[in-house]
């Protein structure tokens, strides 16, 4: 019997296999493969970069796996990992585990000293593997060094405001890691009492209840998967991980 081979190699390696690449993609995020082709062509070694795990089964190659790595903006030498995937009949024999570990790998060698990312379901998978909650982070793709620092700052801040608000967990800082961020604190508001000897104003009369909004139908971008397509209009249900590399 044929000894199996199993590796995990930048795309941009062997980009006669960036239409394999897709059409495995398309299997669970369906879109136009046009699109998709074009979104792994510009992977490169400087980021962002599309890592796929190749099988030398039969006397051929075919692609298994894939995880996409992206610098994260706002927060010292983080990387965040997205599409994180393998072909659905070769799970639970450890290429998944095998795909995360070498791209940690890959990426600790570009000086990235964590990695960030996000789930709706595979919590359990990536704590196995070392990875914690935490906030999100902000991902620019191959445009980032042309969006000025000042905006990216800003846009960082705003971000993590944003999930503070909506939770009262404790996360590390990521711009000073000697300090921490308690959400419930950061987003409380001051309110100033009235003046007691100036009289208050006579209530104005109560408007009438403004007519309910039409119901707007959430939609998802279309994929053959359906708890994606149950969980992905719903943001609370997204969890943030981080693993120090």
């Amino acid at each position: 019997m044929e000894k199996e081979e199993v590796q995990v190699i930048p795309l941009h390696h062997r980009k006669e296999l960036i239409e394999e690449c897709a059409q495995l993609l398309n299997t669970y995020w369906s879109r136009s493969l046009n699109a998709r082709i074009q979104s792994l062509e510009i992977s490169r070694d400087s980021l962002p970069c599309s890592l796929i795990m190749v099988r030398n089964h039969a006397g051929k190659s075919e692609v298994i796996g894939h995880a996409k790595i992206m610098e994260a903006q706002g927060v010292d030498k983080a990387c965040y990992i997205e599409s994180v995937f393998i072909r659905e009949d070769l799970r639970g024999k450890g290429y998944g585990k095998k795909i995360m570990l070498e791209a940690e790998k890959y990426s600790s060698g570009k000086g990235f000293k964590q990695m960030f990312l996000n789930t709706l379901d595979k919590q359990d998978f990536y704590s196995h593997l070392g990875y914690k909650l935490s906030h999100p982070v902000l991902t620019l793709g191959a445009n980032a060094h042309r969006i000025p620092q000042a905006m990216i700052d800003q846009l960082t801040k705003t971000n993590i405001k944003n999930s503070c608000c909506k939770s009262s967990t404790k996360f590390d800082n990521p711009t000073n890691t000697s300090q921490n961020i308690t959400c419930s604190t950061q987003c409380s508001s001051t309110k100033t009492c009235p003046d007691a000897s100036v009289p208050s104003p006579p209530a104005a009369p109560q408007a009438p209840p403004a007519p309910p909004l039409p119901k707007i139908e959430k939609k998802c971008s279309g994929t053959a998967n359906k708890h994606v397509m149950n969980q992905c209009c719903d943001p609370t249900k997204v969890t943030w991980m981080k693993k120090d590399i």
